[in-house]
């Protein structure tokens, strides 16, 4: 966002090609309606293989995940310099698939080697967007590929309705709760269970672990002012968020910053700074994207957070997480209560 008046917002729309494309097209159609300019960035897979240039071609999967990502970041880079550029005030940049997109033709393994060779780290590459959103059946051998590369997004949402009408229904909520129309909310469930099984987590599909680390400033205001560093691999993406309110349904205004200003902020903080630190498994499981938080003052426990579209919507837990109690909106367990002044980091 290039000033305070001028709202962009990039999303990723991924999943099954037919669904995709309808999805795409679907909220270009709404948000035109709405008065967003929309610029839609094109597929890069798709670009090159009607220009011939196939895994086959190359005889590589590597090299053509490559040039499809020389192509996608090329495509991204050059739509939203154009959006900063334009006159318009509210910009919705639809990417028609993603950066991780072709990467699941390559194993985890595969991924993170080739990203090396390219000098990307994977939390840049995965985390541009504001937020993904997978399109189709999750239990698709194709769909379970892609979960499985976008994993660990901040914002990934499954969008597995039946019929186009409920998945054009579900697009646009996502997509509101995104953009913050009629105004940001958070809605999430918050459950207290035992330590998770980590031979269990590391096994699964779709699931990705992120380290986090957060700053709580003193705000004379009384809003909740967080600073959060978001990463692995040694790569982090930097985060001031600004929430609101209290229970399951929260305002919250989230914005990307720099590494220097994540620093300068809270050097200016001084000692009223409060830490916290904590490793986030990522986990989709039955059309749901569950966060467990482990953290390293607890041996015995740890917390599942599952964000909704409505308070009352149910959440799905494997049987292998077993729940203690919920303690949404009890402030005994927010990250806050549980943060520590000048915690060493």
């Amino acid at each position: 966002m290039e000033n305070a008046e001028k709202k962009i917002v990039r999303i990723i729309v991924t999943g099954g090609t037919a669904e995709r494309r309808l999805a795409v097209q679907e909220a270009a159609n709404e948000y035109l309606s709405r008065g967003y300019t929309i610029f839609m960035v094109p597929n890069s897979m798709e670009e090159l293989e009607r220009a011939g240039v196939t895994p086959e071609a190359l005889r590589s999967p590597a090299a053509f995940v490559s040039a499809c990502l020389d192509l996608q970041l090329a495509n991204e880079y050059v739509f939203f310099r154009a959006a900063a550029m334009a006159e318009e005030d509210r910009i919705l940049i639809i990417c028609d698939g993603g950066t991780m997109d072709s990467t699941a033709l390559l194993s985890s393994e595969e991924r993170l080697k080739l990203l090396e060779q390219l000098g990307v780290s994977l939390t840049s590459l995965r985390d541009g967007g504001d937020a993904v959103f997978f399109v189709g059946s999750p239990a698709a051998q194709d769909g379970l590929c892609i979960l499985d590369a976008w994993a660990g997004h901040p914002h990934l949402r499954i969008i597995d309705a039946e019929g186009p009408g409920a998945a054009r229904e579900r697009l646009i909520a996502e997509t509101d709760s995104v953009i913050g129309e009629p105004e940001p909310l958070e809605i999430e469930r918050r459950f207290l269970i035992d330590y998770p099984d980590m031979d269990w987590l590391a096994s699964q599909s779709g699931c990705a672990a992120v380290e986090i680390e957060q700053a709580y400033l003193s705000d004379p205001d009384g809003e909740d002012v967080r600073l959060r560093k978001r990463g692995a691999e040694g790569g982090y993406i930097y985060y001031e968020t600004i929430k609101r309110g209290e229970g399951a349904t929260r305002s919250e205004v989230e914005r990307r910053i720099s590494e220097a200003e994540y620093t300068a902020r809270i050097r200016e903080a001084g000692s009223g700074v409060r830490w916290i630190r904590k490793t986030r498994y990522c986990l989709v499981y039955q059309g749901q994207y569950l966060e467990i938080d482990v953290y390293p003052f607890w041996n015995d426990q740890a917390v599942v957070e599952a964000e909704l579209l409505r308070e009352d919507a149910e959440v799905a837990l494997p049987p292998e997480i077993r729940v203690r109690e919920e303690i949404t909106g009890n402030p005994e367990y927010s990250n806050y209560a549980l943060s520590r002044p000048d915690e060493s980091r």
